[in-house]
């Protein structure tokens, strides 16, 4: 998958970046101004964290954000609704939302004009205080997320904004519900590893060779960085169209066991400071 990052990076950026990593995708970074329909023809899906970004490509797009001077405007009370017509059912609409009801929205958004399939319900901003006396009336028929008829889905709110100023897992769990069950986003790469462990996988392809590269932050607290917690059998599963020969932990200086079946291969390590690279060497 590829992330576009605008020239100057700003919020709506790096809070989609942050979702991406915590759960594991696999995704390259690419500026604007050197995006073109070939380079991004290589990639599943391809991720603008700003409408004002235009890209020409036949791959899926997730557009999220809004424009404006007021967009990101502190404007408490508004929140978009979970309907039960957004649950999976027998189409499989948007998974992995169980126990979220709402998510909340700070700022103004324009509403999408175009056609498609919404989702969501849109809140508007209602009276903000202690929820035995301050609750929603009123919910509309604006949606918060829409598929358009040629696939693609649009987010016309910030919230990659929202993710990197407040980290809250139901933007999150959106976002992710957006690219894997309305873009069929198929993941690559799946692990057991916890949000605070980033781990990458690379072909390299000369040196007939995988490597998957895992580095720990449980002791990153804000511009802080604390020695690791040690994280234990970590399991990681990874899609290859090659035979694995063999996986070597680099730092630790050991062969890790792996096992290979119907084109996934799974290995696991036994423990993780502060990185690790594991090289998996595979027959040509």
């Amino acid at each position: 998958m590829c992330l576009v990052q605008p020239r100057t990076a700003n919020p709506k950026f790096f809070g989609l970046y942050r979702i991406l990593a915590e759960h594991h995708v696999q995704f390259d970074v690419l500026r604007e101004d050197l995006v073109d329909p070939e380079r991004l023809r290589r990639y599943a899906a391809v991720v603008l964290p700003d409408p004002r970004l235009s890209v020409g490509t036949d791959r899926p797009v997730l557009t999220t954000g809004a424009t404006g001077a007021d967009v990101d405007a502190h404007v408490q009370g508004a929140y978009f609704a979970i309907r039960p017509d957004d649950r999976p059912d027998d189409r499989k609409q948007l998974t992995g939302l169980d126990n979220l009801d709402l998510v909340y929205l700070y700022g103004r958004f324009a509403p999408y004009e175009g056609e498609g399939e919404g989702f969501l319900a849109y809140i508007p901003p209602h009276m903000f205080g202690p929820p035995e006396k301050c609750y929603h009336t009123e919910v509309s028929d604006t949606p918060g997320l829409v598929r358009t008829p040629s696939g693609d889905v649009v987010i016309p709110w910030n919230v990659g904004t929202h993710y990197q100023s407040y980290a809250y897992d139901g933007h999150a769990r959106l976002v992710m519900a957006a690219l894997r069950d309305l873009l069929g986003l198929k993941p690559r790469l799946t692990t057991d590893a916890p949000a605070t462990v980033e781990v990458v996988a690379r072909d390299n392809p000369g040196a007939g060779a995988l490597l998957v590269s895992l580095v720990n932050l449980t002791g990153q607290s804000g511009t802080a960085f604390h020695a690791p917690v040690p994280v234990r059998d970590i399991r990681v599963a990874l899609t290859t169209d090659h035979t694995p020969l063999r996986a070597h932990a680099l730092r630790a200086g050991v062969d890790i066991p792996l096992s290979a079946h119907d084109g996934t291969l799974s290995l696991t390590l036994p423990e993780l400071a502060l990185f690790e690279t594991v090289v998996v060497e595979y027959r040509e």
